[in-house]
Parts: structure tokens; sequence; C-alpha cells
């Protein structure tokens, strides 16, 4: 009887042990599972912070480029309106002198028939011609107006627009770190010759260089020899590519000075038309 009861308590007190570490070895893969799912969690997380931001500046982006077509379309507006009045008081001041100058010739008829005299006639006939010439220069003035209103108005707009991209650009210069890779591997992709290549940038964009080589090596196989070199007196944005067929000015600043030369154009041809 009393070896049945040793028995018995010696297997109790083994299942109790057996029982204790599995409590403690589930308790520790909770622990880890939480502190995994904890890290998985702060990594959505950052994805998805860093999706909104994304998705607020491009906003951003959009709404400045609205204001810009709105405001330009305002100063135009503004220009036609006065430009178009100025014409109209033009006419109406015109007009009038013209109607003053018939009103006085017929008098001066009817004064020099009463008189009989011919020379009353040429003298008539000299001030009607005066009035005449000065409702033209008027008008001639007038309209001189209005054409350099609407210049400076063009001039208005192209030098706005062209500012308010290049801020654009300029943020997204700072916001974007791809945005001066891409710049110059599309630089690259328009070179017809890119066997050997020379790549100058600023240190402002680029505080090394081997990445920004082996993503040049590995969108263009055909290049076997390439120099990147960075250049402390460069601004950020400057960008110069040396190539087999020359040298090529990829640098942002170039680009906007192009842009403003496109919209002069633009405004030329819409002058024309």
């Amino acid at each position: 009887m009393g070896r049945v009861i040793k028995s018995n308590f010696v297997e109790t007190q083994k299942t109790y042990i057996i029982g204790y570490h599995e409590i403690k070895d589930e308790n520790k893969a909770s622990t880890k599972s939480i502190e995994s799912m904890n890290k998985n969690g702060d990594a959505i997380n950052k994805v998805f912070k860093e999706e909104v931001e994304k998705k607020v500046r491009v906003e951003k982006l959009e709404q400045l480029k609205l204001k810009l077509q709105n405001e330009s379309e305002e100063i135009k507006k503004s220009a036609n309106e006065f430009s178009d009045r100025i014409i109209e008081t033009a006419n109406v001041r015109a007009r009038e002198i013209v109607e003053s100058a018939n009103e006085k010739i017929a008098e001066l008829f009817q004064e020099k028939e009463r008189q009989g005299y011919e020379k009353g006639f040429e003298e008539a006939m000299s001030k009607y011609d005066y009035m005449l010439k000065e409702a033209k220069n008027i008008l001639d003035e007038a309209y001189s107006f209005r054409q350099e209103a609407f210049e400076n108005a063009e001039r208005q707009i192209i030098n706005l627009t062209v500012e308010c991209v290049n801020k654009i650009i300029r943020q997204k210069l700072k916001e974007d770190d791809e945005m001066v890779t891409n710049v110059v591997l599309s630089s690259i992709e328009e070179l017809n010759a890119r066997k050997k290549l020379t790549v100058r940038i600023s240190r402002d964009d680029f505080e090394e260089t081997s990445m920004l080589r082996t993503r040049i090596l590995s969108m263009f196989p055909t290049v076997q020899d390439i120099e990147i070199k960075i250049v402390d007196s460069y601004n950020s944005g400057d960008i110069e590519i040396e190539s087999d067929d020359g040298t090529v000015n990829a640098s942002i600043e170039d680009q906007i000075i192009k842009l403003k030369e496109e919209f002069s154009k633009l405004f030329e041809v819409e002058r024309k038309d």
C-alpha cells in the first residue's frame, strides 16, 4: 500500500514539471510572435506613411499647377480688357474729332459762302485735313500702346510660368533623391554614342558615385568606359555628360531656359495667327 502511494506521488511530480516547461516554452514563442508582429506593423506603418506623404506632395504640385494656370489666364484676360478699353477710348475720341471737324467745316463753308471768298474754302479744307490727320495719329498711338501692353503681358505670363516651374523643380530636387539620377539616365538614353562616357555632377546631389555608376551600367550594357566626377563648383541640378558625340549640358537650369524660349516661340506663333 505504501509503495503504490509513493509511485503515484513521483508520477504526479514529473507531470507537473513537464507541464511547467511546456507553459514556459509557449510563453517564449508567444513573446517572439508578438515582437515579430510589432516589427511587421511598424514596417507597414512606415510604408503607409511614405505613400501618404507622396500623395500629399503630388496634390500640392497639382494645386500649384492649377493656380499657375489660373493666374496666367487672369493676366492675359486683364491685358486684353485693358487694351480693348484703350482702343474704344481712342475710337470715341477720333469720332469726336471728326464730328467736330465736320461741324466746323460746315460753319466755315457757310461763312465763306456768304463772304464769297475762295480763300476761305482753302482754309476750311486745310483745317479739315489737319483734324483728320490728328484723328489718325490718335488711332495709331492707341494701337501701338495696345500692342506694347499685350507684349508686356506676354512677358509677365512667361516669366511667371517659368518662375513657378523653377520653384516646383527645385522643391522636387530637395524631396526626390531619384530626380537627378533620372535626368542623367534620360540624357544618356538620347546619346547615339555611349561606349565611353564622362558624367559631371554636383556634390549637393551625390555624396558618392557607386550607386549612380551601377544604375548606368545596368541600364546601358553598351557602356564600356565610364567616369563620374563630382564637381564642387556645380549647383544642385547641374549635369554635364561627355561622349564621343560631344558634350551635352543636361542641367536643370539649362532646361528651364529652353522652356522659356519655347514659351516665347509659342506666343509669337499665336500673335501671327
